[in-house]
């Protein structure tokens, strides 16, 4: 019996292995480091804060449940001692947050000393030394040691003591909290203005797309989200990702279309 005909494989199939799947393969690859590369803010899984007490300088004693239950919570840990980081870090949060505004309205602020050693009488002084007391919106207060760890595990802070200097080393870290729950933190200073536009955008309870990660300076981010009108648009960085995949994609259709074939063999 007569078989119809047979393609045979020479040495030109085996240059371009796959090409016919490639084109649908390489689209499924760029979906996937779109996704991965720029994950929605709200895939970042938020943790649930301990509900610890705080003194505040006041002299009341309140938890923070109490605190964030009419708005949201902005919370900077600091210590009075630190001659480091600490006093450049709440300055710049403080104008930042002027800047902004909606301080006691829209959200509170909390600067809260991780220091065992300090009272509310030395908390109360230090804001007072930088012109941060008084502020609308804003408290200040300590807590007992114990506490102070709980809640730096379960928000990402850290601190080490240096004891040859007497100091703590520790980062600038602003966490933005509503209903017990982490919404973002911010790391760093100066406070970057546009990430704070958008954590008070997050906080409001509005879905922010992409951010660059805490401490990066993005030149070229694939998606621009605008805080202001809540809008994400494209970037140029979205280009430089796409053309290598574009290029490849080209290359194997050309390949493909034009690579000269063996001329089938005649029937049996």
């Amino acid at each position: 019996m007569g078989q119809g005909p047979r393609r045979l494989t020479g040495p030109q199939d085996e240059l371009v292995p796959g090409c016919r799947q490639r084109p649908r393969q390489l689209l499924w690859a760029l979906a996937a480091v779109c996704f991965l590369g720029f994950a929605p803010a709200s895939a970042q899984s938020p943790g649930a804060v301990p509900d610890i007490t705080v003194r505040l300088v006041s002299g009341r004693s309140a938890t923070l449940s109490e605190l964030w239950a009419s708005r949201p919570l902005l919370l900077a840990l600091f210590y009075t001692r630190c001659v480091g980081v600490c006093s450049p870090y709440l300055l710049s949060l403080a104008e930042t947050v002027a800047a902004q505004g909606g301080a006691g309205t829209a959200y509170d602020l909390l600067a809260l000393s991780f220091d065992p050693a300090d009272d509310a009488a030395a908390v109360a002084a230090y804001a007072a030394r930088f012109g941060l007391d008084g502020r609308a919106g804003w408290n200040f207060a300590t807590a007992n040691a114990e506490d102070i760890t709980a809640l730096a595990a379960a928000i990402g802070f850290w601190f080490k003591p240096d004891t040859a200097r007497g100091q703590f080393d520790h980062p600038a870290l602003t966490v933005a909290i509503r209903d017990g729950r982490v919404v973002r933190a911010l790391e760093g200073i100066p406070v970057n203005a546009r990430a704070f536009r958008e954590t008070l955008w997050e906080l409001r309870g509005n879905f922010v797309p992409t951010y660059a990660m805490p401490g990066q300076n993005t030149l070229l981010s694939c998606f621009e989200y605008d805080a202001v009108t809540g809008k994400a648009r494209p970037n140029w960085g979205l280009l430089l990702l796409v053309m290598p995949a574009l290029v490849a994609l080209a290359a194997c259709v050309v390949i493909f279309a034009f690579a000269p074939r063996r001329p089938d063999s005649a029937p049996r």
